[in-house]
């Protein structure tokens, strides 16, 4: 029994809804049923509604054109869906219910057995126990490539359990490998014993390069503490005496050149007070020179800026004596051409009558005759004065200036009897740079054996700290006790080849030793390791039992290689077989012939009894390629030669043909009106024999007709 009940709510646009119910169709329908309808009555609906409760949008076999219009009714915006549906089978021992509401996505889909309770089944779980075929039969022939991909999706499932095969052996496998291995065990002691030679010959290796190394280290220190002993002390005693002859020798020029500089302190200091006279005097001159005079203006201020080199030159520049005469002359004409103005002896005397009469400014006494002041009458001459003011100031430049130019010449006089001493005491300096250069050079020396003496002291504390960390007491030692210590090593043989190098290759084979000692410390540690590792497996595999499946061991390699290569066949070689066919190309010589026939038999088998013409035959191979079918009797049917009707029914025959699928089968098809009676009857009779078999849960055929007929098949 079929029981589908439904409300599709639509929207036809201007606000308006349209609702859609079972009507003509009834809701309860037999489970194999044939269902004639005119155009919108409702067949395709249901059909669409059905496929949608069992999952139909989730499958991957789906007819696209189907598949777009079942998703259509559950994920379009302009319609929503509900139902309930129920499928019980002929036994009424199995039903199945779909379940969905209005407004939600989800469809829910159970199962009940013998009476239990409803139970959910997920989308895989329904696909793992039904085979929902819902197809419309178009292009018949050139869909039973469609097998094609059954047949792949089947591969994969073998291929997967083939893969799973192969896991279980290779976990069992190594199981086998991991206990009581006799083999195993016999190779595992072999190494064992190779492990613990190993150690032995390192840990000999390792007291030889032990030896050597603490000698190596023992004759270093005792020799070149000895060494950088006796070095630092000559070389102290050597910059000692250097020190004595340096300080001996500065002490000879030291006198002389003390006074030098103390007299070329002094001029310098007289050059200074020279120097303030000069920049008095320039300004002076400048106002009072005539302009024609510049060149020896350039001249005078040149000497000025070399004024403090004299201390080096130890002389004036010869300009200084011919520029201060030129001056004075100047000086001199200037005084006599301006001294008979007068306007300048009329300022003299009203000068000295004004410095008289200050001296009674503050008395209150009136000039007779007058009748002025005594104070209004010195304002009166004062003003009178200022007239000539300019007149007197010039000529007490020119006065002034003279008086400076005077005390530059005594000032020179007196610095070049300096001059001439410091000369002297110079030429008595250049006997001592003598000195200087060699004390120069003495402390020069000095330098280097103090740097290497630094060196040096630096390598004895460290032979010396090596000493103390060797438990040596050298310092109490005799040098006949150290030189004993180092002939005892030099007569060792094994350190004849390091002794003989210098000291820094002697340091590089010690430190090469030590690292080459370390790394055999290294590799003994790890023997240590892998032994015990060992020792301990063994002690475990000693005690295992055997595993139950040891004695099958090569038969599980033997089946791990052969499972290996199906599960390549499946995989790679035969789904490559299988595109070729689905794609209709050419077939490579170098294929699996048995396989293709087998691909050819069971397409045939889906195919089974088949109506061409005006008989029936029962197909034996189906070949893609070529586009034929095989009969029984060797007859050979080409795809474009069948009738659409009897191609239509030899497909959805081979759509129902699925005796290696143990799946139960719910079978929709949908236009097969071009089926006449008899192609159809070849479905109908497989529904029944499914049916009767308890394969088929459901089964239903739709066709287009002028009224609703619904009859059981």
């Amino acid at each position: 029994m079929i029981n589908c009940d439904y409300i599709l709510e639509r929207d036809i646009g201007k606000n308006e809804k349209r609702i859609f119910k079972p009507g003509n169709i009834p809701k309860e329908l037999p489970n194999i049923v044939c269902i004639e309808g005119p155009n919108s009555s409702g067949k395709s609906t249901l059909l669409n509604i059905l496929a949608l409760s069992m999952y139909g949008s989730k499958s991957r076999k789906l007819n696209p054109a189907l598949e777009k219009k079942i998703k259509s009714l559950l994920n379009s915006e302009y319609q929503a869906l509900s139902f309930e549906v129920e499928i019980e089978n002929k036994d009424r021992n199995l039903k199945i219910v779909s379940k969905k509401e209005t407004n939600c996505q989800e469809i829910n889909v159970y199962e009940s057995r013998d009476g239990e309770k409803l139970r959910p089944l997920s989308p895989e779980l329904f696909e793992d126990k039904y085979n929902l075929i819902y197809d419309i039969p178009s292009n018949p022939t050139d869909r039973l490539r469609e097998f094609i991909i059954e047949i792949r999706e089947e591969q994969q499932r073998y291929g997967n359990k083939v893969s799973s095969l192969i896991e279980k052996v290779r976990k069992i496998s190594k199981e086998i490998l991991e206990t009581r291995d006799l083999d195993s065990l016999e190779n595992l002691k072999n190494q064992l014993k190779k492990m613990e030679d190993d150690k032995k010959d390192l840990e000999k290796k390792r007291d030889h390069v032990k030896l050597i190394l603490d000698d190596l280290e023992l004759y270093s220190c005792y020799e070149y503490y000895t060494r950088y002993s006796i070095s630092c002390r000559r070389l102290a005693n050597t910059i000692q005496d250097l020190e004595k002859e340096a300080k001996s020798e500065v002490k000879l020029g030291s006198k002389s050149t003390s006074q030098y500089h103390d007299l070329k302190y002094n001029i310098e200091r007289e050059i200074g007070k020279m120097d303030e006279e000069f920049q008095k005097v320039t300004p002076l001159l400048i106002n009072l020179i005539s302009k024609t005079q510049k060149n020896h203006l350039n001249i005078w201020d040149r000497t000025h800026k070399k004024l403090y080199s004299t201390v080096n030159d130890l002389e004036f520049s010869r300009d200084l004596d011919t520029e201060i005469t030129h001056f004075t002359n100047e000086l001199t004409n200037i005084q006599l051409r301006e001294g008979n103005n007068p306007a300048l002896k009329e300022a003299k005397v009203v000068s000295e009558i004004v410095g008289f009469l200050k001296r009674y400014e503050d008395s209150n006494l009136t000039l007779p005759d007058v009748n002025i002041t005594l104070q209004d009458f010195i304002k009166a001459l004062e003003n009178k004065n200022t007239q000539n003011k300019k007149i007197v100031e010039r000529y007490e430049n020119v006065l002034s200036a003279k008086k400076v130019l005077e005390k530059i010449e005594k000032m020179k006089t007196e610095i070049d009897k300096e001059l001439y001493k410091l000369k002297q005491l110079a030429n008595l300096n250049v006997e001592n740079s003598k000195i200087t250069s060699k004390v120069s050079e003495l402390k020069k020396q000095i330098s280097n054996y103090r740097k290497d003496y630094e060196e040096d002291h630096k390598k004895y504390e460290f032979y010396y700290s090596q000493c103390v960390t060797k438990n040596i007491n050298i310092k109490e030692m005799s040098s006949e006790e150290i030189d004993k210590k180092i002939r005892e090593f030099e007569e060792k043989e094994y350190l004849l080849s390091y002794i003989k190098h210098d000291e820094t290759k002697l340091q590089n084979d010690i430190l090469k030793l030590k690292k080459g000692l370390k790394e055999i410390y290294e590799e003994i540690s790890d023997k240590r390791i892998y032994i015990k590792d060992h020792e301990t497996l063994i002690k475990e595999i000693e005690t295992k039992e055997p595993h139950k499946y040891e004695k099958y061991y090569e038969d599980l390699q033997t089946l791990y290689k052969k499972a290996e290569h199906i599960r390549g066949k499946f995989y790679n070689e035969y789904n490559e077989i299988l595109k070729s066919l689905s794609d209709e190309k050419e077939i490579k010589d170098t294929v699996d012939k048995e396989y293709l026939v087998q691909v050819s038999k069971y397409l045939a088998k889906r195919v089974g009894t088949f109506r061409h013409i005006d008989t029936e035959y029962v197909a034996k191979f189906v070949d893609l390629v070529l586009r034929q079918i095989i009969t029984e009797e060797g007859q050979i049917v080409r795809f474009e030669d069948m009738g659409t009707g009897q191609s239509q029914s030899a497909y959805l025959t081979g759509l129902l043909n699925t005796k290696d699928d143990r799946r139960k089968i719910i079978a929709l098809f949908d236009e097969v009106a071009m089926m006449d009676s008899v192609s159809l009857e070849s479905i109908y009779k497989k529904f029944r024999e499914l049916y009767e078999s308890d394969r088929l849960i459901a089964g239903i055929v739709v066709q287009k007709s002028d009224s609703v007929r619904i009859f059981k098949i």
